[in-house]
């Protein structure tokens, strides 16, 4: 119904059952070729006080949303403070687009090191090791202020134009699926600054987002919309947190405490990290998304 986002792969991006399979067997061919880290070994943790082992991790990505993530070359904030947690424990990252299907079954079988996970995600407690909570997300029913709406509750939805961006099936789920119960009319849509536009222009009546992603993509949106107009931001969903998922409890225990020690500091321009969405694993996943 409309134009291809320019947004980082999503959970949605895979959509046949046999596509798990063809991801895991790429990255089966990419280790056994050598060009990527696969988990987490026991020698690589901290072997004396202050002295690690350096070790590329493989990590997962199933939410990628700028400010938050990096994109366009601009640095998001919480991948920032990650990279640099890792970087910290003297790891290197190397990151892959999945789902979170894919993601735990690769974490699973031992070809990747963590995942990091979206807000509502439910996690298996067994041999899984959560991180401490990465920075919060608020999602909200975004208004304009012109328009007078009451909208305290999920179920004040009902009835109004309402539109939001496919990826928060990833957060929100389970609210999504009571939206669109009480509201049948509910549009999903694969770009965020025209969401910003059918808001803007009336198009819509509500906007349900992550704040910080709203802010972000507002400010790129068409000279020729009006975004100077007064919005209000309705808190319908409580505050939620993103988390690395480890198979490896010594590895999560590493990252929690470089983690709280970077919390209220300056994060350093330069981390251990490396980009990888124009790599090998990635350029074959990509291919296998768009393969009919």
């Amino acid at each position: 119904m409309f134009a291809a986002s320019r947004n980082p792969p999503g959970p949605l991006d895979f959509a046949f059952p046999g596509r798990q399979l063809i991801v895991l067997l790429l990255l089966c061919l990419d280790c056994l070729s050598g060009n990527y880290a696969i988990a987490h070994e026991v020698n690589s943790h901290e072997t004396a006080s202050g002295v690690f082992h350096v070790h590329e991790l493989s990590i997962a990505v199933s939410c990628a949303e700028p400010p938050y993530y990096k994109f366009d070359g601009i640095e998001g904030r919480e991948w920032e403070l990650v990279s640099a947690a890792l970087s910290n424990t003297g790891h290197k990252a190397r990151l892959y687009y999945l789902d979170v299907a894919e993601g735990f079954l690769a974490l699973q079988k031992g070809m990747i090191d963590a995942v990091w996970v979206c807000c509502n995600i439910q996690v298996p407690t067994d041999g899984y090791y959560l991180s401490a909570p990465l920075l919060p997300r608020q999602i909200v029913a975004i208004t304009l202020a012109s328009n007078n709406l009451q909208i305290d509750t999920i179920e004040d939805l009902a009835g109004k134009m309402v539109a939001f961006h496919p990826s928060l099936h990833a957060t929100m789920e389970p609210e999504i699926k009571r939206i669109a119960a009480i509201n049948p009319l509910v549009q999903s849509v694969s770009n965020h600054e025209l969401l910003a536009m059918f808001l803007y222009s009336g198009r819509i009546e509500v906007l349900i987002s992550e704040r910080g992603v709203f802010e972000y993509h507002r400010l790129r949106v068409s000279p020729r919309t009006d975004t100077e107009q007064p919005i209000v931001f309705h808190e319908i969903i409580p505050v939620q947190y993103p988390r690395l998922v480890f198979r490896d409890r010594i590895l999560r225990d590493e990252f929690d405490r470089a983690w709280k020690n970077l919390q209220g500091r300056e994060v350093p321009v330069s981390v251990n990290t490396e980009e990888t969405p124009a790599s090998a694993l990635n350029t074959k996943i990509h291919d296998a998304k768009n393969t009919p």
